[in-house]
């Protein structure tokens, strides 16, 4: 249709650059932040394990007789 009525636009290279880059930066950022907070929670986790394991290995039975 373009070609037919000879209709022609001229499209800067800054839209075109800003309509690509700026989701591609989101989503590297996005993906950033997710990756920061499940290793945030990772450590929480692992910490609280290794708590667990070492109150279960200097455990102490105290019999009142």
């Amino acid at each position: 249709m373009c070609m037919k009525f000879d209709f022609v636009f001229d499209v800067p290279t800054e839209l075109i650059g800003i309509a690509i880059v700026f989701p591609i930066v989101f989503s590297i950022n996005a993906a950033y932040a997710r990756r920061e907070k499940a290793l945030n929670h990772y450590s929480v986790l692992k910490g609280c394990a290794y708590a667990i394991r070492l109150t279960h290995m200097h455990w102490t039975n105290i019999q009142n007789d």
